[in-house]
């Protein structure tokens, strides 16, 4: 079974409730070798002797190197990558409804009203898919969101105990 999280994110002081699944195994290995081969291609180097743990620390593991790395890459590149990451997402309405998938920009852009509430879906989607793999990278990248949303008063975030998926 794939793991689920219940998160519910401040949205400008609106209450969020999100449901995070798991990627299937060979999607989640494609979207992991998707974002190695553009570290590559943006000229992130693997030190000797260091994993590849090490080397995305290096990578995405603070501001600087954030800022480093995506002067170095296009949008182009990005964007599929990121966009990807919201078909790990429904919302869970408060009534009781089935969850509400949030697999295009346009549903996205319905529900969500921040665009720092964006990043902070993208990093718990990061988290539940891919936290064991890079615990400090995904420790970081909820960091610098902490610090970019606690100024801005939105993108909070509160774990629930996990919800099975109803599937139909």
């Amino acid at each position: 079974m794939r793991e689920t999280q219940t998160v519910v994110i401040d949205d400008n002081g609106q209450s969020l409730t999100l449901l995070i699944e798991e990627m299937p195994a060979v999607r989640g290995a494609v979207w992991i070798s998707k974002l190695i081969l553009l570290l590559a291609k943006a000229g992130v180097q693997v030190p000797d002797g260091a994993n590849l743990t090490e080397a995305m620390e290096s990578a995405i593991g603070s501001d600087a190197a954030i800022v480093d790395l995506v002067s170095k890459v296009e949008w182009s590149d990005v964007q599929p990558l990121l966009f990807e990451l919201f078909k790990c997402v429904s919302r869970l309405p408060g009534d009781g409804a089935s969850p509400q998938p949030l697999h295009d920009e346009q549903t996205v852009n319905a529900i969500v009203h921040s665009p720092l509430t964006v990043f902070r879906i993208w990093a718990e989607v990061v988290k539940v898919n891919f936290g064991f793999f890079i615990p400090s990278v995904t420790g970081a990248i909820n960091g610098n969101l902490q610090n970019m949303t606690s100024q801005q008063g939105a993108g909070t975030v509160s774990k629930l105990p996990p919800r099975p998926v109803r599937r139909k």
